[in-house]
This record gives C-alpha cells, structure tokens and sequence, in this order.
C-alpha cells in the first residue's frame, strides 16, 4: 500500500524544513510541524504507535519557556531510529519517501549537536546591554530615547538617526 497524499505532503514539508539549516527552524515552526504530525497519525489510528510517542514527548519540550537542547536531541535521535527503522521495514513504494524522511531527521538532529558559538569564546557576538530596553555596547544602558520623544520613526536599532527611513546617506 502506497503513502496516501497527506503522508506525502507531510514527508515533503518536513523533509523541506529539516533539510534547511538548524537556526531557520523556530519553536513555533517546530511544534506546528510535530502537531500536524501527530494529528495525521491519531487519524490514521497511529495514537500508540511510538513515533507518535516520540512526537508527544518532541511537542513537550518544544513547548516549554526554556527549551533543553540535550532532551530534543535525544528526543529526536529515537525519533531517527523509529523513521529508521520503519523506512528499513517498509514496502517497496513507501522505503523512498521514509528513508528521505529519516535522512532529513538524522541530519537535523545532527546539526544539533555541532558546536555552537557559545561553545566557542573567541567566536561570541560582543557583550552588550539592554539596560532600559535599549541596547548599547558601552554598557553604561543610557537610552537613546529622550523622556519626550513620541516618535520612534527615526530609531535606528537603539540609536537616533537623523536620515529618514528608506534614504541612503
């Protein structure tokens, strides 16, 4: 039996999405992904199958305000193994499409765990500020913004700028 449609735009989304670099996913664009999911396999009457487990524990994380790195990684290395393993087990005309799939996730998950800037010193952005909601370099968190300066058309990322915006110099 071949992957109905709804499977196979969902493959394709996600293949799509997975297979661009690790920092253009958000959250939000993560959990909506992992919701279709999991609603297109309780229809399928996948409630107990344990990618929807897996996609229930994935939706879990991605909803909490400070997100654990290490708990999505591991959630979506068994997420890999499951697709894997479903890809190897598959009929002829479904092994294509979940073998995609799982390659998808394994390079996800594996951009992952590459090293962050933060795990590199030498490589940070500089320390900044954001002292009163502006941000500055020099640390002192002095506002650009005057007590009454109604008009914020003229700021320029935390600064004043006297050309008007949508001018060149």
């Amino acid at each position: 039996m071949a992957i109905n449609q709804h499977a196979s735009n969902l493959i394709n989304i996600t293949v799509s999405a997975f297979s661009s670099d690790v920092a253009s996913i958000s959250p939000t664009d993560g959990l909506s992904l992992v919701d279709s999911w999991i609603s297109f396999l309780k229809s399928d009457g996948q409630e107990d199958n344990p990618i929807t487990n897996h996609l229930t524990a994935l939706r879990t994380e991605l909803q909490k305000s400070n997100l654990d790195g290490a708990r999505i990684q591991e959630v979506l290395n068994d997420l890999v193994g499951q697709t894997t393993q479903l890809a190897d087990s598959a009929e002829a005309d479904n092994k294509s499409g979940l073998t995609t799939l799982s390659d998808a996730l394994k390079g996800f998950n594996q951009q992952l765990n590459l090293p962050t800037p933060m795990t590199h010193p030498d490589k940070q952005a500089p320390l900044t500020s954001t002292v009163g909601g502006e941000s500055t370099t020099s640390g002192a968190g002095i506002s650009a913004v005057g007590a009454s300066d109604d008009d914020l058309s003229n700021r320029n990322g935390g600064t004043i700028s006297s050309i008007p915006i949508g001018t060149s110099e």
